[in-house]
């Protein structure tokens, strides 16, 4: 796992952690390659800081939404760019309303069916066109992975991209 630029376990990481240490890197490396447009959360967590680590020295924004603020007491450990480009916004995440446009979102909120569904309906014509839905507990969560598949073969909104570990990768059609 990369945090600051550096392979590193810091201390501070171990109470927001909520993937493993593959699923972050797989996230960072993802990220990092995908060098176009801000990126939205749903959830927030240890995904946050490496997708702020992902994008250091960009002017690229990462808005995280969340009930809470997660990364309160973490905040004094984050350089003050990571600080700066993060737009935590406090509401429920099936309700948010955002004007902002996004080149990747990772929804890693509520992993109901129901709740899968509109968190990614609430935010979908946020995505820009051709842009990337990174979907958490994918294959460890029924809801996740039913709404996944049917997103990419019922609907034929998305087009399946990859799978890593838990988490699969869509593409906007």
């Amino acid at each position: 796992m990369r945090l600051n630029g550096e392979n590193l376990k810091l201390e501070w990481f171990n109470p927001i952690k909520q993937m493993d240490d593959e699923e972050y890197t797989f996230l960072d490396h993802f990220v990092r390659t995908k060098t176009y447009g801000n990126i939205l959360e749903i959830g927030q967590g240890g995904s946050t800081v490496i997708l702020l680590d992902a994008t250091a020295d960009t002017d690229r924004l990462v808005y995280s939404v969340d009930l809470k603020f997660k990364l309160k007491d973490t905040m004094k450990y984050l350089p003050l760019d990571y600080v700066e480009r993060l737009k935590f916004i406090q509401e429920d995440s099936q309700k948010v309303n955002l004007k902002e446009k996004f080149g990747m979102v990772l929804v890693d909120g509520e992993h109901t069916i129901t709740g899968v569904r509109r968190d990614t309906m609430n935010i979908w014509m946020n995505l820009d066109d051709n842009g990337y839905m990174l979907f958490h507990d994918y294959a460890l969560q029924e809801g996740v992975t039913k709404f996944v598949d049917d997103l990419c073969n019922r609907f034929n909104q998305a087009r399946f991209i990859q799978q890593e570990k838990n988490i699969a990768v869509v593409q906007k059609l």
